[in-house]
């Protein structure tokens, strides 16, 4: 009985070796017909310049593979079954989307995707001046370069001298600092007079470039203060002359604010910039601007 045992049990054990090594032979096969069947789609994601573009998402809707884009724009995606095309589509903000199918029949495939800048675009941008705002006129003439390194001076725009709807000259600049605006019975009626800082003296007057003797108010009291020098010229604090009332007309009779385009008021001689000294006659200066002479 055990003799007749032996033969059948070898018989056994051959035979299921002999399925054993068919079965991990199919399986190897098998794997290797798999590797076989997979493409590795290789390339790059650069821009328009042709530089590579870094970190774009790239994805294969037919085998739902993606994959993301090294530093460089460098990319590498493993299908996870074979196909003869491929559909792909590749994201990155700030570039247009892109979308494209190509077929392919190499296990690998080195492609080159070149992605669009997206142009920022803005919100419509509506800009609204004020008139006198600007003034070609003025700009040409250093009143806005004068705006911007003046220490002590004051500026009035056209716009400003509309808003404050002033009847006369005296009354635009009566509250700028270091200017004194008084009245005195005259001629016709009230004259005014704009005095610099300290009210020693009758601010002189510049239109359009041009010095405009005006009346001033005489000041007989006052004694002149000490010379000094300023730009290589003498000046005072005081007027080395004064200009009678009767013989010139007033501040208000020569600048009606209907012809203003802007105003610049230097309170002292100090206050003057040098392209504007030799108008100096020991006081501050009146500088006027007019919308007609252009």
């Amino acid at each position: 009985m055990w003799k007749s045992d032996v033969p059948r049990a070898l018989f056994r054990y051959v035979a299921l070796s002999i399925l054993s090594y068919s079965l991990g032979v199919s399986a190897l096969r098998a794997q290797s017909v798999s590797q076989a069947d997979r493409r590795v789609l290789t390339g790059s994601v650069t821009s328009n310049s042709g530089e590579g573009i870094p970190y774009a998402y790239l994805y294969e809707s037919a085998s739902g593979t993606s994959a993301v884009s090294n530093s460089s724009g460098v990319f590498k995606i493993v299908l996870k079954s074979p196909a003869s095309s491929v559909s792909l589509r590749v994201r990155r903000l700030g570039y247009a989307p892109f979308d494209t199918t190509f077929s392919t029949d190499q296990s690998t495939e080195a492609i080159q995707i070149r992605l669009s800048a997206l142009s920022s675009v803005l919100d419509t941008v509506t800009v609204r001046a004020r008139s006198g705002d600007y003034d070609e006129y003025l700009d040409r003439h250093g009143f806005y370069r004068r705006v911007s390194r003046a220490a002590d001076a004051t500026f009035i725009s056209a716009s400003e001298i509309e808003r404050r709807n002033a009847l006369d000259f005296s009354s635009i600049v009566r509250n700028v600092p270091g200017v004194r605006v008084i009245s005195r019975p005259g001629k016709g009626g009230k004259n005014s007079f704009v005095l610099g800082r300290g009210g020693l003296c009758s601010l002189g007057l510049v239109i359009d470039g041009q010095r405009v003797e005006v009346s001033a108010l005489p000041i007989e009291s006052l004694q002149p203060r000490i010379t000094s020098i300023m730009g290589g010229k003498s000046v005072q604090a005081i007027q080395s002359r004064q200009i009678s009332s009767a013989n010139n007309a007033t501040i208000d009779e020569l600048v009606p604010p209907s012809m203003l385009a802007g105003i610049e008021v230097y309170p002292s001689a100090t206050s003057v910039p040098n392209e504007l000294q030799h108008h100096v006659d020991g006081c501050g200066l009146l500088v006027v601007w007019t919308r007609f002479n252009r």
